[in-house]
């Protein structure tokens, strides 16, 4: 699994928020939508472990909270999201998304 963006530059926030407004949609709303994907819990200790996040070579704590996948960013957690067999997105604002491969 890979981490594959960790930040959104400033100038990209404001570009997708400007889209929004113009699409009627509220400022912080993803552009990208993902149909629901079900991975059962048994499997999710698989995803357990430390990443590396590519672009800034930070490592990421993933782990498995109460039936979660979580990944701590600064001592916060974030959950995450399953959208395919081995891929995930950031639960809040998806700002994060890792694949593994």
């Amino acid at each position: 699994m890979f981490l594959s963006n960790g930040l959104i530059p400033v100038s990209s926030l404001i570009m997708n928020a400007a889209f929004n407004c113009l699409e009627n949609r509220s400022p912080e709303a993803s552009h990208v939508k993902y149909k629901d994907y079900h991975i059962p819990v048994e499997r999710l200790p698989q995803f357990i472990g430390e990443y590396q996040e590519i672009a800034k070579s930070l490592s990421i704590p993933i782990r498995l909270q109460e039936g979660q996948l979580q990944m701590l960013m600064h001592n916060n957690p974030l959950r995450l999201k399953p959208i395919g067999e081995d891929f995930f997105y950031e639960w809040l604002d998806e700002r994060c998304a890792l694949n593994q491969r």
